[in-house]
């Protein structure tokens, strides 16, 4: 469908148009409550928010693909309906499909308290391989206005268990990742691929020396992201989801991989709303799961929130 055309059936002027994007691909651009966000329909991919009165919340590789069947680097990728390699299968792709197939515009309307909420969607039924878990419908709904909410509602079609693990995979622009720090996490038990180790995070705040790529189990509450050079906390809160996980590739890994600039990796910081490793989600037939971050900013002084 044209730029046109989904202008002409779902768009609301001044607040929710579709405009053409990088590489030729579609973008949603939603302005409400004086923040402004942009959402593409390949991956319903959430690549930019920025509130009212401040900067963009997300982070984006200036090496980014923009290519059908190609993931986008950064932003809020949907790792679906897979987290991580596939186990007993090593064609097929890293974080499953969801993020490399384009959905489709169910709605957008305004919501009552004045923000602006779009809808894209799509069936995976026909299963193509070993690798298709089951017949489920996604629908991704992100909600703009005060604060970011992006939720993946999957119904399950099929006759028989969907068995799922998940991310919203959520990547954070900071001032420089060695210089913020991440509350929320003391006591939670997790495993780190970086180190093949197990443990469980002490009292104090987590901070970043080196490469990261940790999944915090029974992990459900809010997360805080204190970055004090940016004069700003971003608080990330969800529901449905079991797992935190936290990413930073650091040196060597960022220059392994072709999407992501040598010298980017002290811009961000993964914080991910998750159902992984064992709080993989079994969602019945004819029941619907629902994984939900939501994104808000508050500003701080000298590491302090105001």
């Amino acid at each position: 469908m044209s730029v046109e055309e989904l202008n002409r059936l779902f768009g609301i002027p001044g607040l929710a148009e579709f405009e053409e994007g990088n590489g030729g691909l579609t973008k949603l651009v939603i302005a409400a409550e004086g923040s402004l966000a942009e959402v593409y329909l390949l991956g319903a991919h959430v690549t930019s928010w920025t509130p009212a009165g401040g900067e963009d919340v997300l982070w984006l590789s200036r090496e980014s693909r923009y290519e059908i069947g190609k993931p986008i680097r950064g932003g809020i990728p949907i790792c679906h309906p897979w987290f991580g390699p596939l186990e007993g299968d090593s064609s097929a792709p890293i974080h499953g499909y969801v993020r490399l197939t384009c959905l489709e515009v169910e709605s957008i309307s305004p919501t009552d308290d004045g923000g602006v909420s779009a809808v894209l969607w799509r069936r995976f039924g026909k299963p193509p391989g070993d690798n298709w878990p089951g017949d489920f419908e996604l629908r991704l709904r992100v909600t703009v206005g005060r604060s970011l909410s992006v939720a993946a509602e999957t119904l399950n079609r099929g006759q028989r268990d969907l068995v799922i693990s998940e991310a919203l995979h959520t990547y954070f622009r900071v001032s420089d990742v060695r210089k913020v720090r991440v509350t929320g996490l003391a006591g939670a038990a997790y495993w780190s691929k970086a180190t093949g180790g197990r443990a469980v995070q002490g009292p104090e705040p987590l901070t970043f020396t080196a490469q990261t790529d940790s999944v915090y189990r029974h992990s459900a509450g809010e997360v805080v992201l204190h970055d004090p050079q940016m004069l700003r906390a971003i608080n990330v809160a969800k529901r449905g989801s079991k797992s935190t996980v936290v990413w930073n590739p650091w040196i060597e890994k960022a220059a392994a991989m072709p999407d992501f600039g040598d010298d980017e990796w002290p811009e961000m910081l993964c914080i991910e709303a998750a159902n992984a490793l064992d709080d993989a989600v079994a969602v019945p037939p004819g029941k619907t799961h629902v994984i939900e971050t939501i994104i808000s900013v508050e500003p701080c002084r000298h590491g302090v929130t105001v």
